[in-house]
């Protein structure tokens, strides 16, 4: 397929995607948002903590990954494409376990030297057994995208995660688990991404777990990119952490509750700026 015709596909199916999981995102900010004020704010402290410590897991491979896997696939250096697979797989379930045992062990100094919130330890201590599933699942979501299986990636990553989490938030909070219930749908919402995401990819590559070195060489690209991915991260919080330091919980909750509006101009951005990186990566391989 021409590369223009496959980024213009692929844009669309991302942008229909990104626009079904905008509204779905909006219901499920709507019902945690009746759990009161400091809730809505304990969770998005929360939330943000853990997607600053998942991009920490993930060394920059969610997207050195994707450079590496497209250019052997161009190449057809199928068993190369495949080690760099398994090197991101082993080395993030690895550092993700110790950021969440390190995230854990600071927890209580993280929620009262910085925000000033005893009530945030309990919620990040929680919301840390989410963190290795989030981790792989964006590593196992990111393959998807070097190999341009762009329809599937946006039914894992987008609607399926995001139905899957508004449906469990309703339920257990109609058992009565309240903002507990809430993590705990985000924490299964993510397992079960992490458990498709993965067979998906098994089926798709058709790799074997063999025993062989890590590949260091995607390692060392991708470094300096997990700088840029912290910085991207921390100035989509930023605004958040500020006012949860300089002010308090609930303001923080009110200020989650306006803010999505904003980020919607986001959904016409990110289709061209996925799709695009694979695309051009094998067209530059080819030459």
């Amino acid at each position: 397929m021409d590369p223009l015709k496959k980024i213009s596909k692929g844009s669309k199916i991302i942008f229909l995607g990104m626009a079904l999981t905008v509204i779905i995102n909006y219901v499920f900010r709507i019902v945690i948002s009746k759990l009161g004020k400091a809730e809505y704010g304990l969770y998005s402290l929360g939330f943000a903590t853990i997607e600053v410590a998942a991009i920490i897991s993930l060394i920059g491979l969610h997207i050195g990954g994707v450079r590496y896997i497209s250019l052997f696939k161009a190449k057809g250096e199928k068993l190369k494409a495949e080690r760099v697979i398994r090197s991101e797989i082993k080395i993030v379930a690895i550092v993700s376990v110790v950021v969440a045992f390190l995230l854990y062990i600071f927890a209580e100094k993280i929620s009262t030297i910085f925000f000033h919130e005893p009530g945030l330890t309990p919620i990040l201590k929680l919301f840390i057994f989410a963190l290795p599933f989030y981790s792989l699942s964006q590593i196992c979501i990111s393959i998807m995208l070097a190999y341009q299986h762009i329809k599937k990636m946006v039914i894992i990553g987008d609607l399926l995660q995001g139905l899957a989490k508004i449906i469990l938030t309703v339920i257990l909070i109609l058992l009565g688990y309240k903002i507990a219930g809430v993590i705990l749908a985000v924490i299964l919402s993510f397992i079960l991404i992490f458990i498709y995401s993965y067979s998906y990819i098994k089926k798709m590559v058709n790799f074997k777990w063999i025993k062989e070195k890590i590949d260091w060489e995607v390692v060392y690209f991708s470094i300096p990119l997990m700088i840029s991915s912290i910085a991207l991260v921390i100035m989509k919080w930023a605004d958040s952490f500020m006012i949860g330091y300089f002010l308090n919980i609930e303001q923080v909750g009110i200020y989650n509750v306006a803010v999505p509006t904003a980020l919607l101009l986001t959904v016409f951005i990110r289709p061209l700026h996925l799709i695009f990186y694979p695309v051009i990566t094998e067209i530059v391989s080819l030459k």
